[in-house]
């Protein structure tokens, strides 16, 4: 990665900045993606670099941070990056990989939504592990890993968000689950009293 583009992430990144003017965020991560479009670097190449921030035990809001950036460059079509297989593999396992540290839910939640949007042709190929579909798993490691009511309410609607498109969009691959199909969407709902996000909630119970 050439000297600017590293600057334009770190700018991204920085803790400090969260809570600021957005700004300077927007900017830096405008220069990002508009790298990524140019081919001057692959969104795995930004993954390498955060490696440090993303695996610091120590530094919650600096994972978290760098969580969001990542989803952030993947949901914007700007980028045009243009994943392949392995790519949408590598990026799904990733994110539901981080479903479990708490700080990074709503960057992988968002991210997984990218993915699930912009990439389902590749994904509807994708096995896990398990030798079941790549979506059923995002689906029961979001249901086993997210505690939802521990979050504050922009975060609940990313994790609702995302369980009204796993349902709506790829209903034969998440009803593999069976009985922990319907615990999940409770999990996620059913403790939800926010009237933002109340209606949303009530269209995925029905």
């Amino acid at each position: 990665l050439d000297p600017e583009l590293r600057e334009a992430i770190d700018e991204c990144v920085r803790v400090d900045l969260a809570s600021l003017d957005p700004a300077p965020r927007a900017e830096a991560l405008r220069r990002v993606v508009g790298a990524l479009r140019a081919q001057k670097a692959q969104l795995l190449d930004l993954v390498l670099y955060l490696e440090p921030a993303l695996n610091n035990s120590s530094n919650p809001q600096g994972r978290r941070q760098a969580i969001q950036f990542l989803a952030d460059c993947l949901k914007d079509p700007s980028a045009d990056l243009r994943l392949n297989f392995k790519h949408v593999e590598t990026f799904a396992n990733f994110f539901s990989n981080k479903l479990s540290d708490w700080q990074c839910v709503e960057g992988c939640v968002t991210g997984l939504q990218a993915l699930l949007s912009q990439s389902a042709p590749q994904l509807r190929t994708l096995k896990a592990d398990d030798g079941g579909s790549m979506v059923a798993h995002i689906a029961r490691t979001l249901f086993k890993a997210v505690h939802a009511p521990s979050h504050t309410q922009q975060v609940r609607k990313c994790v609702l968000d995302l369980v009204r498109c796993l349902l709506e969009q790829w209903g034969p691959e998440v009803a593999a689950l069976g009985e922990a199909l319907g615990e999940g969407v409770l999990s996620v709902t059913e403790e939800e009293r926010d009237p933002r996000n109340l209606l949303l909630a009530f269209a995925i119970s029905k």
